[in-house]
């Protein structure tokens, strides 16, 4: 894996942006963050609301979604040289005023699976004050890119979600993973229809 970020405009015009919002927006909840349950530590840590974006929900958001994953995948291919065969539910996130995520990665024990990450930018320009994302790659430190615009990482880099001063931040993330135990069962499901097709391999 390359430590470097990439970034590719225009992923979201910004009525799907809208649609992705109004979307998003609906059951909100507070952050999570390790497991932590007194709300001082976690605040400190992380500021922001999330729902999730699962298949089959809404037909026309689903198409936005595979849209970005497509472009995510060929980066991940391209600069990379590394393969996602699985991606997680979308999260949709709400930075507040003093929103923020401090410095994490999105890889650990229990997400050992994750390849890439990226982060699409919904709000509209002039809409917050602050945020954006520091990560710590080669070629780029500092982000804060324009509506619909994706910034694609390797999910061991570390970064954070610059605090919001004023305003709220609308973004999506993405988790792309590589399964090898989705692998073996393509294999075995593979050598299953071929021995279906012949049940007598000697023939």
């Amino acid at each position: 894996m390359r430590p470097r970020t990439d970034i590719i405009p225009r992923v979201f015009s910004p009525e799907e942006c809208d649609a992705l919002i109004d979307f998003g927006r609906v059951g909100l909840e507070t952050a999570t963050f390790g497991g932590h349950q007194k709300k001082w530590i976690k605040s400190l840590t992380r500021r922001s609301k999330v729902s999730w974006f699962r298949p089959n929900q809404n037909e026309y958001i689903d198409k936005l979604l595979a849209k970005a994953k497509w472009q995510i995948i060929k980066v991940a291919k391209d600069q990379h040289r590394v393969a996602i065969n699985w991606f997680e539910h979308v999260q949709f996130t709400e930075y507040p005023i003093l929103g923020h995520y401090k410095n994490h990665m999105d890889v650990g024990l229990d997400k050992h699976h994750r390849v890439i990450s990226a982060t699409i930018e919904l709000s509209p320009k002039g809409s917050y004050k602050g945020g954006g994302l520091w990560l710590d790659t080669s070629n780029v430190k500092n982000v804060k890119t324009e509506r619909g615009t994706a910034v694609v990482f390797p999910s061991i880099i570390r970064h954070k979600a610059k605090t919001v001063w004023w305003g709220t931040r609308n973004s999506l993330v993405f988790w792309g993973q590589f399964r090898d135990d989705l692998v073996k069962k393509q294999i075995h499901n593979g050598k299953r229809k071929t021995e279906d097709k012949n049940p007598n391999p000697t023939v």
